[in-house]
């Protein structure tokens, strides 16, 4: 839910100090997470493949093999098959910050390999040594570590001091470049939103999130562009903070092609434990909406009795949007996976289902550690 905020804050920025030429940028930065979740060796040629490659910074907790860092930096050194032998996205990484090194650690060896510098600061990684900003763009990949978690039960990934210390870099020479950040922008709602209006006020072109809506879906499932939608599910399992935000990713992905596109959401409730089944017995979820999905996996989660047996410790997201429809705009459920509760209900909007109002239902169930998002 961290991410959401964003895509609302940018859908409105308009371009500014020089950043036509920045939003191409990103173009190329979008096509390597799209590369991420689908890395085919039949892909199309690299965007702007015939003009030189843009020289990429890369902040990032840990890198080691199949780590996040891994497979998003490692197809600017290994090709997008990461085996050298796929397309390559016409960018090359100039420099690299580890946060932390670990036994298993492949960046120095990937550096002597490949020629590219590891710097000690993150300023270091974006100035190239110097003392102005000296890449095209920067990579924050924030996800794997020895770090604590929080009271909610998420870890705490230095997110916002990443951004902080690459803004910092930034304002000091008036130079501005695009930013990638894998997967939610922060743990706690506060930094997110901070985050957020930080590249807002300087009308920097960031993009947050995973590969996940662009990857193959199995069983494939899309939704004809303007259909009216009454129930989407996505089902997702393991800590929340990790696999969750997936399942939310694989909501928004196909709710954004119904009517009325990016809308917005206008509440969010969280269910937990024996809650999340009494929001079925009270009418809240419809059971297909948990079941329907688990037929689509080759498992023993058949029947919502094995699925509740199946997930000892659920949780569940009822996200309410706002849908635009020919009669004005009414408001749709949504339900997804997530963690404890976010807080109280929002001013002007009732806790009560939403009797003769079309609906849009994403129900989810996610078994595992509870952390919560918090507001």
């Amino acid at each position: 839910m961290a991410s959401e905020p964003a895509a609302d804050a940018f859908a409105d920025s308009r371009p500014g100090r020089g950043s036509f030429a920045a939003l191409g940028r990103v173009a190329r930065l979008a096509v390597l997470i799209s590369v991420v979740g689908n890395p085919r060796a039949d892909a199309q040629p690299p965007l702007n493949a015939l003009q030189p490659p843009l020289k990429m910074a890369a902040i990032v907790t840990s890198y080691f093999h199949n780590s996040h860092a891994d497979l998003i930096v490692g197809r600017l050194l290994e090709t997008n098959t990461l085996d050298g032998r796929g397309d390559a996205p016409n960018l090359r990484l100039a420099s690299l910050y580890t946060d932390q090194v670990p036994e298993n650690d492949k960046s120095r060896e990937l550096a002597r390999k490949h020629g590219f510098a590891i710097h000690d600061t993150i300023a270091g990684a974006l100035t190239l040594g110097g003392d102005k900003l000296a890449v095209d763009g920067v990579l924050i990949v924030a996800e794997h570590g020895a770090y604590p978690e929080s009271e909610s039960g998420q870890f705490v990934y230095p997110k916002r001091r990443f951004l902080a210390e690459s803004l910092a870099v930034m304002d000091r020479g008036k130079s501005f470049a695009p930013i990638f950040n894998d997967k939610q922008l922060s743990d706690t709602w506060t930094d997110a939103k901070w985050m957020v209006d930080q590249v807002h006020e300087r009308k920097i072109p960031m993009l947050a999130g995973s590969s996940l809506p662009t990857t193959w879906r199995r069983p494939e499932a899309d939704i004809r562009r303007d259909a009216v939608v009454r129930e989407i599910a996505a089902v997702s399992y393991h800590r929340l903070d990790s696999y969750g935000f997936h399942a939310l990713e694989m909501v928004q992905a196909l709710a954004e092609q119904r009517r009325g596109g990016e809308t917005g959401i206008a509440q969010v409730r969280c269910l937990i434990d024996a809650a999340v089944w009494q929001a079925g017995r009270d009418g809240l979820m419809i059971a297909r909406c948990l079941t329907r999905p688990c037929r689509a996996w080759k498992s023993r989660c058949r029947r919502e009795r094995k699925l509740k047996n199946s997930s000892p410790i659920p949780s569940c997201f009822l996200s309410t949007t706002w849908m635009a429809s020919r009669c004005g705009s009414s408001r749709s459920t949504m339900r997804s996976a997530s963690g404890r509760p976010l807080g109280d209900t929002p001013r002007g909007i009732s806790n009560r289902p939403f009797s003769g109002r079309r609906k849009i239902g994403h129900s989810g169930i996610s078994r595992g550690r509870l952390p919560a998002l918090n507001r």
